[in-house]
Formats: C-alpha cells, sequence, structure tokens
C-alpha cells in the first residue's frame, strides 16, 4: 500500500499481529490482533484509513469497519477491498466446487478467509457507519476460471465479472466525531 500512496501521505502506521517481511522498513507499526483488540491509536488520527485484502480474515467485519471510521479524521478516506465474490471465476467456483475461489485453500493453508463478503455487504457497512461518497471498484484483473491464466484487459475484460479484488472507497463526513469503544 505505502509504495502505490506514498505522494499522498506523509506518515505510514501499519497495524497487524505480525510485521511481515516485506513490511517497509522505517514505517511505524503496531501490534494489534484484529479478532480481538481494538487498534490501539488515538481516534481520527488518519487522513486515510485502508484495509486491504485484510476484512476477509477477520471474524467480525462490522468491527473493523467501525474501527476504521473511528480512525479517520473528519473527511479522511477510508479504502477496504477484499475479494470479488462476484466474478465469474468465483460463480463458477461456487456452481461446481461449492465454495467461493477464495475458500479453496485447505487446512495446511490456514489461516485462510473466514468470511466472504459482497460488495452490496461493504457498501451496507459503510452506510450503517455513515459513511458517504460511497465508490465501489474492481481490480480489472483477474483469473480465467480453471486456469493460471489472466483475463485479456485488452479485449475488454473489465469489472465486476473479471476482477478478482473489489475496492469500496468511502468518506468519513467532515464534522462527524465518531468515537467507538468509549474513545
Amino acid at each position: 500500500m505505502r509504495r502505490y500512496a506514498s505522494d499522498f501521505f506523509s506518515a505510514y502506521v501499519g497495524v497487524d499481529l505480525i510485521r511481515f517481511e516485506d513490511f517497509p522498513k522505517g514505517a511505524a507499526f503496531v501490534v494489534a490482533n484484529l479478532n480481538a483488540d481494538f487498534i490501539p491509536l488515538a481516534s481520527e488520527c488518519a487522513d486515510i484509513v485502508a484495509a486491504i485484502d485484510v476484512i476477509e480474515y477477520l471474524e467480525s467485519p462490522r468491527t473493523i469497519m467501525r474501527e476504521l471510521t473511528r480512525l479517520a479524521k473528519p473527511s479522511g478516506i477510508i479504502l477496504l477491498s477484499t475479494k470479488n465474490h462476484l466474478s465469474l471465476l468465483s460463480k463458477l467456483n461456487l456452481m461446481i466446487r461449492n465454495r467461493f475461489v477464495a475458500f479453496n485453500s485447505g487446512a495446511e493453508d490456514y489461516p485462510t478467509e473466514i468470511t466472504a463478503l459482497l460488495e452490496f455487504d461493504l457498501v451496507r457497512m459503510a452506510r450503517e457507519c455513515d459513511l458517504m461518497d460511497l465508490e465501489v471498484r474492481y481490480a480489472n484483473q483477474g483469473r480465467l476460471p480453471f486456469t493460471s491464466f489472466q483475463w485479456p484487459r485488452l479485449l475488454g475484460f473489465r469489472g465486476r465479472n473479471f476482477s478478482d479484488n473489489v475496492l469500496l472507497i468511502a468518506r468519513k463526513p467532515a464534522g462527524s466525531h465518531v468515537a467507538w469503544h468509549g474513545q
């Protein structure tokens, strides 16, 4: 995330249970179990709050959406992405294998995705948090069903049916002061 958006901010803080090897050197890092803890950062501390391909691993998507909203400053941007279960790949996998493609991992791959969310769910949760200017975008990159090949974007294969990921972009209203869990 940092390498794609570094021109838009002066400070970067990562929050996770584990500091992964490829986490940017010199960036601040806060340890938190997002299934059990609230994020130990002050309310309204960030201009941009992002949870990129995280929510599907969490037991309570609504809790993390409220936390992202709490962390965003008024007029702050919230970015939230997850697997796109409405792609042709995922729908075909669901019809043939009785599960979404993101849930194909075996027990040896645990932890794996535990919560399947659709675009509709992301929008609903954002509205529950009174977020505004909601926009849904797709990665415009995705695998052809049952192959390791990508849909050819040059031929116009874009959007919901041909993207492996979906992104929700939202804004916290100006003048909104949300304090969850007593902060």
